[in-house]
């Protein structure tokens, strides 16, 4: 990406498949009968790390948006993307 030449992804980058997961780690708090307050306690230690995942992607995805010039934004809801071209990864 430094050098202006990064592959374009069809589907999710690799950060991006990192964000997919991401939700899903952050969420596991564990055993479910611990006590109330040692689970509010992990809340509370994931819930900033999560808010800085979620700055970076949106980051990302303007970026990446104004790279390959497509709105990345507008795939997301619609699912549509242009057709693939040389060197793009499906």
């Amino acid at each position: 990406m430094v050098r202006g030449k990064e592959r374009r992804y069809l589907g999710h980058n690799p950060a991006g498949a990192a964000m997919i997961v991401a939700p899903a780690w952050a969420d596991d708090d564990g055993d479910r009968g611990e006590a109330e307050g040692s689970l509010k306690e992990v809340h509370e230690t994931l819930a900033n790390p999560m808010l800085l995942l979620v700055a970076l992607h949106v980051g990302g995805v303007v970026l990446a948006s104004f790279r390959h010039r497509e709105n990345l934004a507008h795939a997301m809801v619609t699912g549509d993307k242009r057709a693939p071209g040389p060197g793009d990864i499906a």
